[in-house]
Protein backbone atom coordinates (compact mmCIF):
# COMPACT_ATOMS: atom_id res chain seq x y z
CA UNK A 1 0.00 0.00 0.00
CA UNK A 2 0.55 3.87 -0.48
CA UNK A 3 1.66 3.94 3.54
CA UNK A 4 4.38 1.13 3.12
CA UNK A 5 5.96 2.61 0.17
CA UNK A 6 6.40 6.04 1.92
CA UNK A 7 7.87 4.34 4.86
CA UNK A 8 10.55 2.93 2.73
CA UNK A 9 12.04 6.23 2.43
CA UNK A 10 13.19 8.72 -0.17
CA UNK A 11 13.69 7.79 -3.69
CA UNK A 12 16.60 9.41 -5.57
CA UNK A 13 15.79 9.30 -9.34
CA UNK A 14 18.73 10.10 -12.20
CA UNK A 15 18.16 10.09 -15.86
CA UNK A 16 20.94 11.61 -18.24
CA UNK A 17 19.94 12.44 -21.84
CA UNK A 18 16.30 13.26 -20.59
CA UNK A 19 15.63 16.30 -22.69
CA UNK A 20 13.63 14.02 -25.29
CA UNK A 21 13.13 10.53 -26.84
CA UNK A 22 13.92 7.34 -24.53
CA UNK A 23 15.23 9.93 -21.82
CA UNK A 24 11.93 11.95 -21.05
CA UNK A 25 9.81 8.35 -21.34
CA UNK A 26 12.46 6.71 -18.96
CA UNK A 27 11.69 9.90 -16.63
CA UNK A 28 8.41 9.94 -16.72
CA UNK A 29 8.02 5.95 -16.13
CA UNK A 30 9.92 6.28 -13.24
CA UNK A 31 7.53 9.15 -12.08
CA UNK A 32 4.73 6.60 -12.46
CA UNK A 33 6.29 3.84 -10.57
CA UNK A 34 7.27 5.86 -7.80
CA UNK A 35 3.84 7.54 -6.98
CA UNK A 36 3.87 6.76 -3.40
CA UNK A 37 7.44 7.57 -2.41
CA UNK A 38 9.29 10.74 -1.73
CA UNK A 39 11.12 11.05 -4.88
CA UNK A 40 13.88 13.31 -5.76
CA UNK A 41 14.15 13.41 -9.79
CA UNK A 42 17.62 14.37 -11.46
CA UNK A 43 17.65 15.51 -14.91
CA UNK A 44 20.48 15.84 -17.37
CA UNK A 45 20.54 16.44 -20.54
CA UNK A 46 22.12 19.28 -23.22
CA UNK A 47 19.15 21.35 -23.51
CA UNK A 48 17.59 23.44 -20.86
CA UNK A 49 14.24 24.19 -22.39
CA UNK A 50 13.59 20.68 -23.28
CA UNK A 51 14.85 19.36 -19.57
CA UNK A 52 12.28 22.13 -18.24
CA UNK A 53 9.74 20.46 -20.54
CA UNK A 54 10.48 16.84 -19.12
CA UNK A 55 10.64 17.93 -15.84
CA UNK A 56 7.17 19.82 -16.11
CA UNK A 57 5.43 16.46 -17.58
CA UNK A 58 7.43 14.66 -14.32
CA UNK A 59 5.49 16.94 -11.94
CA UNK A 60 2.22 15.92 -13.52
CA UNK A 61 2.50 12.55 -13.16
CA UNK A 62 3.96 12.62 -9.28
CA UNK A 63 2.64 16.03 -7.81
CA UNK A 64 5.05 15.70 -4.50
CA UNK A 65 8.56 15.32 -6.63
CA UNK A 66 11.32 17.53 -6.29
CA UNK A 67 12.62 17.91 -9.89
CA UNK A 68 16.35 19.09 -10.51
CA UNK A 69 17.39 20.00 -13.49
CA UNK A 70 21.06 19.74 -14.81
CA UNK A 71 21.92 21.63 -18.18
CA UNK A 72 25.37 19.57 -19.19
CA UNK A 73 27.06 18.13 -21.97
CA UNK A 74 28.20 15.18 -21.19
CA UNK A 75 30.30 14.71 -24.41
CA UNK A 76 32.79 17.30 -22.60
CA UNK A 77 35.82 15.45 -20.96
CA UNK A 78 35.91 18.97 -18.95
CA UNK A 79 31.96 19.24 -17.71
CA UNK A 80 32.00 15.60 -16.75
CA UNK A 81 33.25 16.28 -12.76
CA UNK A 82 30.52 19.00 -12.24
CA UNK A 83 27.77 16.74 -14.41
CA UNK A 84 28.77 13.93 -11.67
CA UNK A 85 28.38 15.94 -8.97
CA UNK A 86 25.05 17.06 -9.77
CA UNK A 87 24.06 13.33 -10.84
CA UNK A 88 24.76 12.20 -6.82
CA UNK A 89 23.32 14.76 -4.70
CA UNK A 90 23.79 14.80 -0.83
CA UNK A 91 19.92 13.99 0.40
CA UNK A 92 19.01 16.29 3.38
CA UNK A 93 20.20 15.40 6.91
CA UNK A 94 18.57 12.56 8.54
CA UNK A 95 16.74 11.72 5.08
CA UNK A 96 19.06 9.42 3.70
CA UNK A 97 18.34 8.03 0.41
CA UNK A 98 16.48 4.68 0.68
CA UNK A 99 17.01 3.79 -3.42
CA UNK A 100 18.97 5.31 -5.65
CA UNK A 101 18.46 4.58 -9.34
CA UNK A 102 20.60 5.99 -12.06
CA UNK A 103 19.08 5.80 -15.93
CA UNK A 104 22.27 6.37 -17.62
CA UNK A 105 20.66 7.16 -21.37
CA UNK A 106 23.15 9.72 -22.95
CA UNK A 107 24.60 9.04 -25.92
CA UNK A 108 25.13 9.62 -29.77
CA UNK A 109 25.14 7.27 -32.88
CA UNK A 110 28.61 8.98 -33.75
CA UNK A 111 29.78 9.45 -37.00
CA UNK A 112 28.09 6.86 -39.70
CA UNK A 113 29.35 5.18 -42.34
CA UNK A 114 32.31 3.08 -42.78
CA UNK A 115 35.02 2.69 -40.44
CA UNK A 116 37.60 3.63 -43.25
CA UNK A 117 36.22 7.17 -43.91
CA UNK A 118 36.36 7.74 -40.39
CA UNK A 119 39.49 10.34 -39.09
CA UNK A 120 40.56 10.23 -35.95
CA UNK A 121 38.20 12.84 -34.72
CA UNK A 122 34.49 11.16 -35.51
CA UNK A 123 36.50 8.14 -33.05
CA UNK A 124 37.56 10.03 -30.22
CA UNK A 125 34.37 11.81 -29.98
CA UNK A 126 31.96 8.81 -30.61
CA UNK A 127 34.16 7.23 -27.71
CA UNK A 128 34.52 9.83 -25.37
CA UNK A 129 30.58 10.48 -25.18
CA UNK A 130 29.37 6.84 -25.63
CA UNK A 131 32.17 4.84 -23.33
CA UNK A 132 34.28 6.92 -21.24
CA UNK A 133 31.71 9.38 -19.90
CA UNK A 134 28.85 6.78 -19.31
CA UNK A 135 31.07 4.49 -17.43
CA UNK A 136 32.44 7.84 -15.24
CA UNK A 137 29.03 8.61 -14.30
CA UNK A 138 27.61 4.94 -13.77
CA UNK A 139 31.23 4.20 -11.22
CA UNK A 140 30.72 7.45 -9.70
CA UNK A 141 27.25 6.78 -8.68
CA UNK A 142 27.41 3.83 -7.46
CA UNK A 143 30.75 4.68 -5.75
CA UNK A 144 28.15 7.26 -4.28
CA UNK A 145 25.35 5.07 -2.93
CA UNK A 146 25.83 1.74 -3.11
CA UNK A 147 25.53 0.41 0.63
CA UNK A 148 23.78 -2.17 2.50
CA UNK A 149 21.42 0.61 3.52
CA UNK A 150 20.12 1.85 0.08
CA UNK A 151 18.66 -0.24 -3.11
CA UNK A 152 21.11 1.04 -5.64
CA UNK A 153 20.30 0.39 -9.07
CA UNK A 154 22.71 1.56 -12.00
CA UNK A 155 20.63 1.15 -15.58
CA UNK A 156 22.66 1.91 -19.03
CA UNK A 157 20.71 1.59 -22.54
CA UNK A 158 21.99 -0.55 -24.51
CA UNK A 159 21.47 -2.20 -27.69
CA UNK A 160 21.45 -4.63 -30.37
CA UNK A 161 24.23 -3.40 -32.10
CA UNK A 162 26.36 -3.74 -28.86
CA UNK A 163 25.83 -7.79 -29.26
CA UNK A 164 25.39 -8.03 -33.27
CA UNK A 165 27.87 -6.07 -35.76
CA UNK A 166 26.06 -3.45 -37.82
CA UNK A 167 28.08 -2.38 -41.50
CA UNK A 168 28.17 1.53 -41.34
CA UNK A 169 27.60 1.43 -37.68
CA UNK A 170 31.24 1.07 -35.96
CA UNK A 171 31.52 3.45 -33.68
CA UNK A 172 27.67 2.81 -32.43
CA UNK A 173 28.22 -0.78 -32.55
CA UNK A 174 31.96 -0.79 -30.65
CA UNK A 175 30.76 1.69 -28.19
CA UNK A 176 27.39 -0.13 -27.09
CA UNK A 177 29.46 -3.41 -26.43
CA UNK A 178 32.25 -1.41 -24.17
CA UNK A 179 29.45 0.30 -22.30
CA UNK A 180 28.07 -3.36 -21.48
CA UNK A 181 31.30 -4.77 -20.46
CA UNK A 182 32.20 -2.32 -18.60
CA UNK A 183 28.77 -2.23 -16.85
CA UNK A 184 29.58 -5.94 -16.54
CA UNK A 185 32.73 -5.32 -14.46
CA UNK A 186 31.03 -2.19 -12.51
CA UNK A 187 28.50 -5.29 -11.68
CA UNK A 188 31.17 -7.50 -10.03
CA UNK A 189 33.26 -4.02 -8.18
CA UNK A 190 30.14 -3.22 -6.39
CA UNK A 191 28.15 -5.79 -4.71
CA UNK A 192 25.65 -3.51 -3.36
CA UNK A 193 24.73 -2.38 -6.25
CA UNK A 194 22.56 -3.88 -9.14
CA UNK A 195 23.48 -3.26 -12.70
CA UNK A 196 21.53 -3.36 -15.42
CA UNK A 197 22.14 -2.80 -19.55
CA UNK A 198 19.06 -2.71 -20.71
CA UNK A 199 18.83 -2.32 -24.98
CA UNK A 200 14.97 -0.40 -25.59
CA UNK A 201 14.56 -2.18 -29.29
CA UNK A 202 14.42 -0.01 -31.96
CA UNK A 203 12.12 2.89 -30.94
CA UNK A 204 10.28 5.73 -33.10
CA UNK A 205 12.24 8.36 -31.31
CA UNK A 206 14.09 11.11 -33.47
CA UNK A 207 17.54 8.74 -33.48
CA UNK A 208 15.79 6.07 -35.42
CA UNK A 209 14.19 9.14 -37.98
CA UNK A 210 17.57 10.18 -38.28
CA UNK A 211 19.27 6.81 -39.13
CA UNK A 212 16.14 6.03 -41.64
CA UNK A 213 17.59 9.46 -43.33
CA UNK A 214 21.24 9.17 -43.03
CA UNK A 215 22.87 9.25 -46.52
CA UNK A 216 26.38 7.14 -44.89
CA UNK A 217 24.16 4.80 -43.24
CA UNK A 218 24.28 0.92 -45.27
CA UNK A 219 21.45 0.94 -47.97
CA UNK A 220 20.45 -2.07 -46.44
CA UNK A 221 19.81 -0.36 -43.40
CA UNK A 222 18.37 2.50 -43.89
CA UNK A 223 15.66 0.27 -46.13
CA UNK A 224 15.24 -1.67 -42.83
CA UNK A 225 14.80 1.36 -40.40
CA UNK A 226 12.43 3.27 -43.19
CA UNK A 227 10.28 -0.21 -43.29
CA UNK A 228 10.49 -0.16 -39.90
CA UNK A 229 8.77 2.88 -39.24
CA UNK A 230 6.21 2.67 -41.74
CA UNK A 231 4.83 -0.22 -41.16
CA UNK A 232 5.25 0.06 -37.23
CA UNK A 233 7.67 -2.53 -36.64
CA UNK A 234 9.28 -0.25 -34.08
CA UNK A 235 8.48 -0.65 -30.35
CA UNK A 236 6.80 2.30 -28.06
CA UNK A 237 9.07 3.89 -26.44
CA UNK A 238 7.09 4.48 -23.68
CA UNK A 239 6.19 0.76 -23.03
CA UNK A 240 9.83 0.00 -23.36
CA UNK A 241 10.43 2.63 -20.69
CA UNK A 242 7.78 1.48 -18.01
CA UNK A 243 9.49 -2.02 -18.81
CA UNK A 244 12.97 -1.26 -18.23
CA UNK A 245 11.84 0.58 -14.61
CA UNK A 246 9.54 -1.95 -13.83
CA UNK A 247 12.61 -4.43 -14.18
CA UNK A 248 15.12 -2.46 -12.23
CA UNK A 249 12.75 -1.42 -9.46
CA UNK A 250 12.03 -5.45 -9.22
CA UNK A 251 15.46 -6.71 -9.59
CA UNK A 252 14.28 -9.67 -11.97
CA UNK A 253 17.74 -9.92 -13.42
CA UNK A 254 21.51 -10.62 -12.20
CA UNK A 255 23.51 -7.66 -11.62
CA UNK A 256 26.07 -7.48 -15.05
CA UNK A 257 23.37 -8.57 -17.52
CA UNK A 258 22.20 -7.49 -20.86
CA UNK A 259 18.63 -7.07 -21.02
CA UNK A 260 17.25 -6.85 -24.72
CA UNK A 261 12.94 -5.61 -24.62
CA UNK A 262 12.26 -7.58 -27.68
CA UNK A 263 14.43 -10.76 -27.36
CA UNK A 264 13.81 -11.01 -23.63
CA UNK A 265 10.76 -9.47 -22.26
CA UNK A 266 8.18 -8.75 -25.23
CA UNK A 267 8.14 -12.29 -27.02
CA UNK A 268 8.28 -13.96 -23.60
CA UNK A 269 5.52 -12.19 -21.88
CA UNK A 270 6.36 -10.12 -19.03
Amino acid sequence: GGEKMAAAGPVLAVVTGASRGFGRELALAAARALRGRELHAVLLGRSRADLSATADLVRDVHRDASVAVEARDLSRLEELPAAAAAACPQPDAGRAYRTALLFNNAGSLGRLGELQHMDVHDLHDAFTFNITSACFLSARFAAAYASPECDTVVVQTSSICGVRPFATMGPYCTAKAARDMLHSVLALESPHARVLSYAPGPMDTSMLAELAAAPSLSPELRGAFASARATGGVVDAGASAAACVGLALSGGFSSGAHVDFVEDLARGGE
